[in-house]
């Protein structure tokens, strides 16, 4: 839940962003409601049931026992992944047309809009990818660090229960070690 929330407020922050550089009209309280207003159902929304969907996908594929190559995992995710929120978005705008009793976007607003949001999928993409990359090497990293201090630690139990360290000379390593680690 916790990679859900991180997920949908760093691309929520990207969009606001973006919409933003488009400008802002705040020249009332009633402009700033509907922006508002605007922002949860055209944005917000959207988002968090693409989210939702794409980390179930994920969630699925981790957990599939035939998907044990990453690029295979990787090809799957994304490629069904753009299906699924190019999907989620069509239906998402028909549902708000339908319920807001409005006419849909035009064939030329569509394509300039799925373009758009292509492009948009394919920086969240990256920036997702890079993300996890950073993740995995911080987490490499001190998975070797603890594997080392657990290694060491073991080594000297074996060196003094073979009597090679005397009961000073274990104490004073362990009380060195456990300096070193901190």
């Amino acid at each position: 839940m916790k990679e859900f929330i991180v997920a949908y407020l760093a691309i929520s922050k990207l969009m606001y962003w973006m919409d933003n550089f488009a400008a802002i009209r705040q020249d009332e309280l009633g402009e700033v409601g509907r922006r508002v207003l605007d922002r949860l159902l055209n944005q917000d929304i959207m988002l968090v049931l693409i989210l939702l969907a794409m980390f179930l996908l994920e969630y699925y594929i981790s957990k599939h026992p035939a998907l044990t190559k990453s690029l295979t995992k990787n090809i799957l995710m994304y490629g069904i992944g753009y299906v699924i929120y190019i999907t989620s978005i069509v239906a998402y705008v028909f549902a708000l047309s339908w319920i807001f009793q409005s006419q849909g976007p035009s064939w030329d607003e569509w394509r300039e809009f799925m373009l758009s949001w292509s492009a948009f999928y394919a920086v969240a993409c990256v920036f997702l990818y890079v993300k996890e990359r950073m993740k995995a090497r911080e987490t490499k990293k001190h998975i070797l660090v603890d594997k080392s201090n657990e290694d060491t630690q073991v080594l000297l139990d074996v060196l003094h229960e073979r009597g090679v360290l005397t009961q000073e000379e274990y104490e004073r390593k362990r009380g060195e070690f456990a300096v070193h680690t901190q």
